[in-house]
């Protein structure tokens, strides 16, 4: 398997693929809602297998110190390999070269303890996305 990390056009573009299948096939969410605008402005994680697309994570931005992950996708082939955990872990690596001091994540609450699990604390309720409940969880990286 290979991991980039990067935000060319081609590598967004497979990033969207995943997340289609993800998101809006398989749990429903409005495509609209993961068309954000965001993600020429954002770091992808990609994970391929050959020509196979097999997960996606997205670190964006919001100020010189504070970013947020989302968009965190396993196709359902490659699912409890421990894949999750790489995109997230290069992007939270990518954070800490960028000198970021926080990284945001609004999880679907039924992730709370894997999220916890890689060191992010539980925040708040976030409301819902397609009758799935959200919560904000935050990784401290430096002292703010």
């Amino acid at each position: 398997m290979k991991l980039v990390i990067g935000n060319d056009p081609e590598l967004i573009g497979k990033a969207r693929e995943i997340r289609h299948c993800v998101f809006v096939t398989e749990q429903g969410i409005p495509s609209q809602l993961d068309s954000d605008g965001l993600d020429d402005g954002a770091y992808h994680a990609l994970i391929t297998q050959g020509d196979d697309l097999v997960g996606t994570a997205r670190l964006t931005l919001v100020s010189p110190t504070h970013a947020t992950l989302a968009r965190v996708s396993i196709m359902s082939d490659f699912r409890g390999q421990g894949l999750s955990t790489t995109l997230i872990s290069s992007l939270v690596n990518k954070a800490k070269e960028l000198n970021l001091n926080r990284i945001e994540i609004h999880a679907h609450k039924n992730l709370k303890h894997y999220y916890e699990s890689l060191d992010f604390s539980y925040i708040k309720d976030a409301g819902s996305v397609a009758e799935h409940p959200l919560i904000e969880m935050h990784l401290k990286l430096t002292p703010e």
